[in-house]
């Protein structure tokens, strides 16, 4: 259980920090091409009757008036997609990606073991084609997968959730003993000096812990004498993708690993903030 004192901590950090800048998350391998077509309907809360698609991963919802006109079919088995396109002309709409990556993220579904990311991908349409209106609005139904998602699970819209991890490595330096979460061991990259422990990604400043006051700095507390600050930099998304950009930000705010494990410390003293 973290203490209230961390949360307080973490809030006031983040709101301080707001000012300085704002945090901003396809591909198919093989095609198999295994028909798996809508196996049941059932009404859903607004009177609309829908039609269920069961993946390994979560059983999608879409309206019951696809029937007939839209097909679907697993398209990849890693990562798991599923494609829907017209039943007549074959003309592609969108895909539902699980566990990999697209143009348009939907959220995270909460396992009880894993999480599983979805992403979508809209089909580019043909304005001369005849049918150009109607696939356009069979795209625009596809929005019913998200909102069947959210109401049939425990799914986080539109972001990345990993699994937490209590496991930690420890990383010396001549002031304190550093615990940050061992998944980004081998990501992330911690140069220690005399005067702070920098953690970044590549060519990415992610933050620093430091040893003494620096510009935009944020105090964390004492440990045995020595004053320890915090100094977060502003992610740039560039031309990365939204998954690559996510985890960064997962890097990024795992700062409070560092900061809750220091609490613990009887050595460390909270800053009042």
């Amino acid at each position: 259980m973290k203490k209230l004192s961390t949360f307080i901590l973490i809030a006031m950090l983040l709101v301080s920090l707001a000012a300085c800048g704002s945090k901003n998350e396809s591909g198919a391998s093989d095609t198999a091409a295994t028909d798996h077509s809508a196996v049941s309907t059932e009404p859903a809360t607004d009177a609309e009757k829908t039609l269920t698609v069961s993946t390994p991963y979560a059983d999608l919802k879409i309206p019951a008036s696809f029937e007939g006109k839209v097909d679907n079919k697993v398209s990849s088995k890693d990562p798991y997609t599923v494609s829907f396109f017209t039943a007549d002309s074959g003309t592609e709409l969108f895909s539902v990606i699980f566990n990999g990556e697209g143009d348009i993220l939907l959220g995270t579904i909460i396992g009880d073991e894993e999480n599983t990311v979805v992403y979508m991908d809209y089909a580019e349409l043909n304005k001369k084609d005849k049918n150009y209106e109607s696939c356009v609005l069979y795209q625009e139904q596809a929005d019913m997968i998200t909102n069947q998602l959210k109401k049939d699970y425990e799914f986080v819209l539109n972001r990345v959730v990993e699994r937490e991890d209590d496991a930690v490595y420890d990383i010396k330096t001549d002031v304190v003993t550093l615990k940050y979460p061992a998944r980004w061991k081998d990501k992330v990259d911690v140069k220690v000096t005399k005067e702070a422990a920098e953690f970044s990604c590549g060519d990415t400043k992610l933050f620093d812990i430091a040893f003494e006051k620096r510009k935009n700095s944020l105090p964390l507390g004492e440990y045995k004498g020595t004053s320890l600050y915090l100094v977060i930099y502003e992610l740039k998304k560039g031309k990365m993708s939204e998954k690559d950009f996510a985890e960064l930000n997962l890097m990024q705010e795992d700062y409070s690993v560092i900061l809750n494990n220091l609490i613990k410390d009887p050595d460390f003293a909270l800053a009042d903030n």
